[in-house]
Protein backbone atom coordinates (compact mmCIF):
# COMPACT_ATOMS: atom_id res chain seq x y z
CA UNK A 1 0.00 0.00 0.00
CA UNK A 2 2.54 2.30 1.00
CA UNK A 3 5.26 0.89 -1.17
CA UNK A 4 6.48 -0.89 2.00
CA UNK A 5 7.98 -4.10 3.29
CA UNK A 6 5.77 -4.93 6.14
CA UNK A 7 7.30 -8.60 6.00
CA UNK A 8 9.48 -11.12 4.23
CA UNK A 9 8.26 -14.65 3.17
CA UNK A 10 10.73 -17.11 1.79
CA UNK A 11 10.92 -20.74 1.45
CA UNK A 12 12.95 -23.18 3.54
CA UNK A 13 12.83 -24.79 7.09
CA UNK A 14 11.22 -27.74 5.66
CA UNK A 15 14.20 -29.63 4.46
CA UNK A 16 17.29 -31.08 5.20
CA UNK A 17 20.62 -30.49 3.11
CA UNK A 18 24.11 -32.18 3.11
CA UNK A 19 27.21 -29.75 2.63
CA UNK A 20 30.75 -30.05 1.73
CA UNK A 21 32.80 -29.15 4.58
CA UNK A 22 35.94 -28.64 2.39
CA UNK A 23 34.11 -26.71 -0.89
CA UNK A 24 31.28 -25.57 1.48
CA UNK A 25 28.80 -26.45 -1.48
CA UNK A 26 25.27 -27.93 -1.01
CA UNK A 27 25.81 -31.40 -2.07
CA UNK A 28 21.84 -32.29 -1.18
CA UNK A 29 18.43 -30.93 0.00
CA UNK A 30 15.27 -32.90 0.78
CA UNK A 31 13.60 -30.42 -0.72
CA UNK A 32 9.42 -31.50 -0.39
CA UNK A 33 10.08 -34.77 1.04
CA UNK A 34 8.88 -34.15 4.49
CA UNK A 35 5.57 -33.09 3.94
CA UNK A 36 4.91 -35.37 1.21
CA UNK A 37 5.32 -38.42 3.69
CA UNK A 38 3.45 -36.90 6.23
CA UNK A 39 0.60 -36.07 3.79
CA UNK A 40 0.89 -39.72 3.23
CA UNK A 41 0.45 -40.30 6.89
CA UNK A 42 -2.31 -38.26 8.08
CA UNK A 43 -3.72 -37.29 5.24
CA UNK A 44 -6.68 -34.57 5.13
CA UNK A 45 -6.71 -35.33 8.93
CA UNK A 46 -3.74 -33.54 10.49
CA UNK A 47 -1.51 -33.01 8.04
CA UNK A 48 1.17 -30.23 8.87
CA UNK A 49 -0.41 -29.87 12.65
CA UNK A 50 0.62 -27.74 14.62
CA UNK A 51 2.39 -29.04 18.22
CA UNK A 52 0.16 -28.02 20.48
CA UNK A 53 -2.91 -28.92 18.86
CA UNK A 54 -4.91 -31.54 17.15
CA UNK A 55 -5.74 -29.50 13.91
CA UNK A 56 -5.31 -29.89 10.20
CA UNK A 57 -2.89 -27.57 7.86
CA UNK A 58 -2.33 -24.88 10.86
CA UNK A 59 1.51 -24.58 10.16
CA UNK A 60 1.39 -24.59 6.00
CA UNK A 61 1.52 -20.54 6.14
CA UNK A 62 4.58 -20.80 8.21
CA UNK A 63 7.13 -23.45 8.24
CA UNK A 64 5.37 -26.35 7.77
CA UNK A 65 6.62 -29.35 9.73
CA UNK A 66 9.74 -27.26 10.73
CA UNK A 67 12.65 -29.74 11.57
CA UNK A 68 14.59 -28.94 14.73
CA UNK A 69 17.00 -31.38 15.15
CA UNK A 70 19.20 -33.22 13.38
CA UNK A 71 21.88 -35.56 14.46
CA UNK A 72 24.23 -39.00 12.90
CA UNK A 73 24.78 -42.11 13.63
CA UNK A 74 25.95 -45.70 12.35
CA UNK A 75 23.83 -48.35 12.43
CA UNK A 76 24.83 -52.09 10.89
CA UNK A 77 27.97 -50.27 9.67
CA UNK A 78 25.79 -47.61 7.59
CA UNK A 79 25.60 -44.06 8.42
CA UNK A 80 22.18 -42.40 8.80
CA UNK A 81 20.73 -38.83 9.85
CA UNK A 82 17.96 -38.63 12.06
CA UNK A 83 15.89 -35.13 11.79
CA UNK A 84 13.18 -34.36 14.07
CA UNK A 85 10.04 -32.49 13.03
CA UNK A 86 9.33 -30.20 15.76
CA UNK A 87 5.68 -28.93 14.16
CA UNK A 88 4.05 -32.12 13.30
CA UNK A 89 6.10 -34.29 15.40
CA UNK A 90 7.85 -37.28 14.32
CA UNK A 91 11.85 -37.97 13.20
CA UNK A 92 12.78 -38.60 9.68
CA UNK A 93 15.14 -41.51 8.69
CA UNK A 94 17.54 -41.37 6.09
CA UNK A 95 20.58 -43.36 4.91
CA UNK A 96 23.57 -40.92 3.88
CA UNK A 97 26.38 -43.32 3.33
CA UNK A 98 26.23 -41.50 0.15
CA UNK A 99 25.97 -38.46 1.09
CA UNK A 100 25.76 -37.27 -2.46
CA UNK A 101 22.08 -39.46 -2.54
CA UNK A 102 20.75 -40.50 0.35
CA UNK A 103 17.79 -42.25 0.70
CA UNK A 104 14.61 -41.90 2.84
CA UNK A 105 14.65 -44.93 5.03
CA UNK A 106 11.60 -44.33 7.55
CA UNK A 107 9.43 -41.81 9.28
CA UNK A 108 8.68 -42.91 12.71
CA UNK A 109 6.69 -40.82 16.11
CA UNK A 110 5.32 -41.66 19.06
CA UNK A 111 3.05 -39.21 19.06
CA UNK A 112 -0.60 -40.03 19.22
CA UNK A 113 -3.62 -37.86 17.40
CA UNK A 114 -6.82 -37.41 19.67
CA UNK A 115 -10.39 -35.82 19.12
CA UNK A 116 -9.28 -33.37 21.69
CA UNK A 117 -8.53 -29.96 20.59
CA UNK A 118 -5.64 -29.45 22.44
CA UNK A 119 -2.54 -31.82 22.89
CA UNK A 120 -3.16 -33.75 26.37
CA UNK A 121 -1.70 -36.28 28.17
CA UNK A 122 -2.87 -38.49 26.58
CA UNK A 123 -1.31 -37.33 23.38
CA UNK A 124 2.28 -38.95 24.04
CA UNK A 125 5.49 -37.56 22.93
CA UNK A 126 5.01 -34.20 21.28
CA UNK A 127 7.74 -31.72 19.13
CA UNK A 128 10.97 -33.27 19.44
CA UNK A 129 13.38 -30.55 20.48
CA UNK A 130 16.46 -32.58 20.51
CA UNK A 131 18.44 -36.17 19.84
CA UNK A 132 21.11 -37.82 20.82
CA UNK A 133 21.75 -41.20 19.39
CA UNK A 134 24.12 -43.96 21.89
CA UNK A 135 25.63 -46.47 20.20
CA UNK A 136 25.18 -49.98 20.88
CA UNK A 137 29.06 -49.87 22.97
CA UNK A 138 27.96 -47.44 24.87
CA UNK A 139 24.25 -48.25 25.42
CA UNK A 140 23.05 -50.23 28.75
CA UNK A 141 20.65 -52.43 26.29
CA UNK A 142 23.14 -53.21 23.66
CA UNK A 143 21.25 -51.87 21.46
CA UNK A 144 21.55 -48.71 18.94
CA UNK A 145 19.36 -45.97 20.97
CA UNK A 146 17.72 -42.32 19.55
CA UNK A 147 16.55 -40.45 22.33
CA UNK A 148 14.25 -37.54 21.53
CA UNK A 149 13.11 -35.08 24.44
CA UNK A 150 9.71 -33.25 23.55
CA UNK A 151 9.41 -29.73 24.49
CA UNK A 152 5.74 -29.20 24.58
CA UNK A 153 5.10 -33.07 26.70
CA UNK A 154 7.90 -32.39 28.43
CA UNK A 155 8.69 -35.98 27.85
CA UNK A 156 12.11 -38.45 26.33
CA UNK A 157 11.42 -41.08 24.18
CA UNK A 158 14.13 -43.97 23.93
CA UNK A 159 13.87 -45.70 20.52
CA UNK A 160 15.63 -48.66 19.57
CA UNK A 161 17.38 -48.37 16.18
CA UNK A 162 18.43 -51.58 14.16
CA UNK A 163 19.23 -55.06 16.04
CA UNK A 164 23.47 -55.56 17.14
CA UNK A 165 22.99 -58.19 19.43
CA UNK A 166 25.24 -61.03 18.83
CA UNK A 167 23.77 -64.66 18.16
CA UNK A 168 23.71 -66.54 20.79
CA UNK A 169 25.56 -69.85 21.32
CA UNK A 170 23.88 -73.12 20.22
CA UNK A 171 23.77 -75.30 23.26
CA UNK A 172 24.17 -78.69 21.77
CA UNK A 173 25.44 -80.59 25.28
CA UNK A 174 21.48 -82.18 25.33
CA UNK A 175 21.68 -83.73 22.11
CA UNK A 176 25.29 -85.24 22.89
CA UNK A 177 23.68 -86.33 25.92
CA UNK A 178 21.35 -88.30 23.60
CA UNK A 179 24.05 -89.65 21.20
CA UNK A 180 25.84 -90.67 24.45
CA UNK A 181 22.57 -92.80 25.58
CA UNK A 182 21.54 -94.03 21.88
CA UNK A 183 25.10 -95.70 21.74
CA UNK A 184 25.33 -96.95 25.07
CA UNK A 185 22.24 -98.43 24.78
CA UNK A 186 22.75 -100.18 21.24
CA UNK A 187 24.85 -103.09 22.08
CA UNK A 188 27.99 -103.60 20.04
CA UNK A 189 27.76 -105.56 16.45
CA UNK A 190 28.72 -109.45 17.11
CA UNK A 191 32.05 -110.16 14.98
CA UNK A 192 30.59 -113.58 14.89
CA UNK A 193 27.54 -114.49 12.67
CA UNK A 194 26.32 -117.64 14.77
CA UNK A 195 26.05 -115.90 18.05
CA UNK A 196 22.34 -114.48 17.25
CA UNK A 197 21.83 -118.21 15.82
CA UNK A 198 23.13 -119.15 18.98
CA UNK A 199 20.46 -116.98 21.02
CA UNK A 200 17.41 -117.51 19.45
CA UNK A 201 18.27 -121.63 19.79
CA UNK A 202 18.77 -120.90 23.45
CA UNK A 203 15.69 -118.91 23.77
CA UNK A 204 13.92 -121.84 22.44
CA UNK A 205 15.13 -124.10 24.59
CA UNK A 206 14.57 -121.90 28.01
CA UNK A 207 10.68 -122.64 27.80
CA UNK A 208 11.58 -125.82 29.78
CA UNK A 209 12.94 -123.99 32.61
CA UNK A 210 9.37 -122.48 32.44
CA UNK A 211 7.82 -125.59 32.28
CA UNK A 212 10.03 -127.09 35.38
CA UNK A 213 8.57 -124.15 37.40
CA UNK A 214 4.91 -124.18 36.11
CA UNK A 215 5.75 -128.17 37.57
CA UNK A 216 7.14 -127.62 40.73
CA UNK A 217 4.09 -124.73 41.95
CA UNK A 218 1.84 -127.32 41.18
CA UNK A 219 4.02 -130.18 43.04
CA UNK A 220 3.55 -127.86 46.00
CA UNK A 221 -0.17 -127.09 45.40
CA UNK A 222 0.07 -131.17 45.61
CA UNK A 223 1.83 -131.20 48.91
CA UNK A 224 -1.02 -128.88 50.67
CA UNK A 225 -3.87 -131.17 49.46
CA UNK A 226 -1.57 -133.94 50.74
CA UNK A 227 -1.31 -131.99 53.95
CA UNK A 228 -4.98 -131.63 53.99
CA UNK A 229 -6.06 -135.01 53.48
CA UNK A 230 -3.53 -136.49 56.17
CA UNK A 231 -5.72 -134.15 58.93
CA UNK A 232 -8.83 -135.24 57.57
CA UNK A 233 -7.72 -138.44 58.27
CA UNK A 234 -6.65 -138.40 61.79
CA UNK A 235 -10.14 -135.95 62.78
CA UNK A 236 -12.10 -138.42 61.21
CA UNK A 237 -13.26 -136.08 58.21
CA UNK A 238 -14.34 -137.19 54.99
CA UNK A 239 -11.89 -136.02 52.00
CA UNK A 240 -14.66 -135.19 50.20
CA UNK A 241 -16.38 -132.96 52.69
CA UNK A 242 -13.51 -130.22 52.79
CA UNK A 243 -13.50 -127.63 49.97
CA UNK A 244 -10.37 -127.56 48.12
CA UNK A 245 -8.58 -124.31 47.60
CA UNK A 246 -10.06 -123.44 43.79
CA UNK A 247 -12.97 -123.85 45.23
CA UNK A 248 -13.17 -121.76 47.77
CA UNK A 249 -11.34 -118.92 45.70
CA UNK A 250 -14.05 -119.11 42.95
CA UNK A 251 -16.97 -118.75 45.99
CA UNK A 252 -15.05 -115.67 47.52
CA UNK A 253 -15.14 -114.27 44.01
CA UNK A 254 -18.44 -114.39 43.05
CA UNK A 255 -19.78 -114.38 46.45
CA UNK A 256 -17.55 -112.33 48.32
CA UNK A 257 -16.57 -111.74 51.63
CA UNK A 258 -20.20 -111.84 54.11
CA UNK A 259 -20.06 -109.73 56.91
CA UNK A 260 -21.92 -110.90 60.06
CA UNK A 261 -25.68 -109.49 60.36
CA UNK A 262 -25.42 -106.73 63.28
CA UNK A 263 -28.23 -105.00 62.57
CA UNK A 264 -30.79 -107.34 64.52
CA UNK A 265 -28.68 -106.90 67.73
CA UNK A 266 -28.31 -103.64 67.19
CA UNK A 267 -32.42 -102.90 66.76
CA UNK A 268 -32.92 -104.91 69.82
CA UNK A 269 -30.90 -103.09 72.13
CA UNK A 270 -32.48 -99.90 70.99
CA UNK A 271 -35.72 -101.45 72.14
CA UNK A 272 -34.23 -102.69 75.01
CA UNK A 273 -32.47 -98.91 76.32
CA UNK A 274 -36.20 -97.07 75.36
CA UNK A 275 -37.90 -99.19 77.54
CA UNK A 276 -35.83 -98.62 80.71
CA UNK A 277 -35.62 -94.73 79.52
CA UNK A 278 -39.15 -94.88 79.88
CA UNK A 279 -39.48 -96.45 82.99
CA UNK A 280 -37.00 -94.72 84.62
CA UNK A 281 -38.59 -91.48 83.40
CA UNK A 282 -41.82 -92.87 84.92
CA UNK A 283 -40.62 -93.91 88.30
CA UNK A 284 -38.81 -90.57 88.36
CA UNK A 285 -42.38 -88.56 88.01
CA UNK A 286 -44.30 -90.62 90.68
CA UNK A 287 -41.69 -90.11 93.25
CA UNK A 288 -42.30 -86.34 92.69
CA UNK A 289 -46.01 -86.60 92.47
CA UNK A 290 -45.32 -88.86 96.11
CA UNK A 291 -43.59 -86.13 97.53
Amino acid sequence: MNNKYEAIYSFGARSFSIWDAHTLNQVYDSGSDFENITSTVYGKDFFNSNNDENAFDSRSDDKGPEPESVIVGNVQGQNYAFIGLERVGGIMMYDISDPEAPKFTKYFSSRIFTTEKDVTLESGDSAPEGLTFIPAEFSPTGQNLLLAAHEITGTIAAYQVGIEVPDEPVDNSNEDSDEETDENSTPPPSSNPNENSNDQSDSKENPSSDQESENQHENVLNEEEEEVTSESKENNVNVNDVPKKEEINNKMATEGHKLPNTATKNDQYLVIGLLIFIIGFYLKRKGKLEA
